[in-house]
């Protein structure tokens, strides 16, 4: 994929605005959220597990002539970024990947790195997603993976409830994306849509 998902597209179009510069992309994995922000010349950090995922974005972008800080994550509970860093923070389909415990954590860091007035913009898997349906529960949301390479990770899968309860503000806009591929390939995606403005 060399775009992002046409949801994405929209969506920042409409929430990022003039006043947003400095944008963190956590969890970018192909990198074409970064891609997208960097060609709109937003100031992009990206922040990723992988170091082949960094690569692989490094040379996307160099290939479109853009450019992104590209930042490795270490999974460490608090971000490396100053108080107060970032107009906004996006996390397209990349928070799936955690705990209950560290979800919530992640959450407040998010919150902590951005500004006063900041907008926070992120697609999460939702209950009825395929890695919902493929998974076997665990506690409290979690559910562990048993898709060929990924067997045994750990995945979060919120309901509205616990998205509230474990976000940083009670000014969340929450909505529900939904896309049906089951005539090609058998599988349903449903993620939140979460939304503040800090």
């Amino acid at each position: 994929m060399s775009h992002p998902d046409d949801s994405f597209i929209r969506m920042s179009y409409y929430l990022l605005k003039d006043n947003i510069n400095k944008i963190l992309d956590y969890g970018f994995g192909s990198g074409v959220t970064t891609m997208h922000l960097a060609q709109r010349n937003f100031n992009v950090t990206g922040l990723e597990v992988s170091q082949e995922a960094i690569k692989l974005t490094h040379q996307r972008l160099t290939a479109i002539n853009a450019t992104a800080q590209l930042d490795l994550y270490d999974g460490a509970p608090q971000l490396t970024y100053s108080d107060n860093s970032f107009d906004a923070i996006i996390a397209w389909q990349s928070l799936t990947y955690n705990t209950p415990n560290s979800f919530e954590k992640i959450m407040a860091e998010f919150h902590r790195v951005l500004k006063p007035g900041g907008v926070f913009l992120a697609a999460i898997s939702a209950p009825g997603d395929h890695i919902h349906t493929t998974s076997t529960p665990l506690d409290n949301g979690a559910r562990q993976l048993e898709a060929a390479g990924q067997e045994g990770a750990t995945v979060f899968i919120p309901t509205e409830e616990q998205l509230c309860s474990l976000c940083p503000t009670n000014n969340l806009t929450l909505g529900k994306i939904t896309l049906d591929y089951q005539a090609i390939s058998n599988i349903i995606c449903k993620y939140h849509l979460v939304h503040y403005i800090k």
